[in-house]
């Protein structure tokens, strides 16, 4: 037997004792550590007291359906994982069909086959821990780059700070010539930007860790457009506004405002060295689908290629963008996740290019 199914802890759910007996004395031959259980209801809560890494479940119990505690299970975070293999007569090939799109990975027919029962089970446990292996060296790799770039980041920004700091002393100076305070000035602009850089860096890794706290309020998103929109407004470029005074938002005011200030700076910056002034426009529309609400964000300026619409919402994304070096739009996707939003990118000739975010009428019961 592998070594790594050694001592497997499996979970026997059946309303029929003497299928229980047969399975236990079966599993037995390879040293499984098997429970059991006769009530399907009790399923939740004994996982939640026993790491259990298979299960084979009873397909109809009277208490409660196979089929129904198997999409319980796939539903949770926590049990989703677990592989299910289901109990099943062997003349009912529509309860095998069942399983499968409840979630389960296997089945087994009654009466049992100790080779071919045996054969499945050990399947099943090697790629249940080669996957959780292989989560296990995804979660440490991830936490291994978050530290390294937390060091980086805070090494950077020691180094850049006194010298930003020396910059703003030498601009006050007035013994300095003018190509000299140019060049101090020069110097002070850049590291902030760098400065700047890595605080960006940061909300994103938060953003994306989930340690950024939300504050749930209600309110209107008329306002909320008509600030971002005096913040970037020019004289050349015309503004459309066609959403709905009652349109109103639920979420984090405060990161949905910097969200939408990112793609209005965005969608200004594409149209603003264009000479034609059919081009100057930026349309901000919204409205109500089924359970969430549409916000549309449209500039009249040069189609994005197929490419960079691909990549729009990735970091350092800054190819066919006049400014920043691209993480505008990794935060504007990442504060639209954690709102259970969906956010895309469209772009043609004819209608110009088009950013769309959707969010929910109200956060999810497991949301923020």
């Amino acid at each position: 037997m592998d070594l790594k199914t050694k001592n497997a802890q499996i979970l026997i759910v059946d309303d029929a004792q003497d299928n229980i007996e047969v399975l236990k004395k079966i599993l037995g031959q390879e040293d499984f550590k098997t429970h059991a259980l006769t009530d399907g209801s009790k399923v939740p809560t004994f996982l939640q007291a026993q790491k259990i890494d298979l299960i084979l479940l009873g397909f109809g119990m009277p208490d409660r359906n196979g089929l129904e505690i198997c999409r319980q299970l796939k539903k949770h975070a926590d049990t989703e994982e677990i592989p299910i293999i289901m109990i099943t007569m062997a003349n009912h090939k529509n309860d095998i069909i069942e399983s499968f799109e409840a979630g389960a990975v296997d089945y087994v027919t009654h009466p049992f086959e100790p080779a071919e029962l045996l054969s499945r089970v050990r399947s099943h446990l090697r790629n249940h821990f080669l996957y959780e292996e292989l989560r296990h060296h995804i979660i440490e790799n991830a936490r291994l780059k978050r530290e390294y770039e937390r060091f980086l980041r805070h090494e950077l920004k020691n180094l850049l700070t006194p010298i930003q700091g020396y910059a703003e002393v030498l601009k006050y100076k007035n013994n300095l010539d003018e190509t000299s305070t140019e060049y101090v000035s020069y110097i002070f602009e850049g590291t902030q930007k760098f400065l700047h850089l890595i605080e960006d860096l940061k909300q994103i890794e938060d953003l994306e860790n989930g340690d950024v706290p939300i504050r749930i309020t209600t309110f209107k998103l008329l306002p909320v457009l008509k600030e971002v929109i005096e913040d970037f407004q020019t004289q050349t470029t015309k503004t459309l506004l066609d959403v709905p005074e009652e349109i109103t938002l639920i979420g984090d005011r405060v990161l949905l405002r910097n969200a939408l200030a990112h793609l209005a700076k965005n969608a200004y910056e594409h149209v603003q060295n264009l000479n034609d002034p059919t081009q100057n426009t930026i349309t901000f529309r919204a409205g109500t689908l089924e359970n969430s609400i549409q916000i549309e964000i449209n500039n009249r300026g040069p189609e994005v290629p197929v490419e960079a619409c691909e990549t729009f919402f990735q970091k350092f994304n800054s190819k066919n963008k006049s400014g920043g070096v691209g993480l505008g739009t990794t935060y504007v996707f990442w504060v639209v996740k954690i709102h259970n939003g969906n956010i895309s990118v469209s772009s043609n000739p004819q209608n110009g290019t088009t950013v769309t975010l959707s969010l929910p009428l109200k956060p999810h019961d497991d949301a923020l």
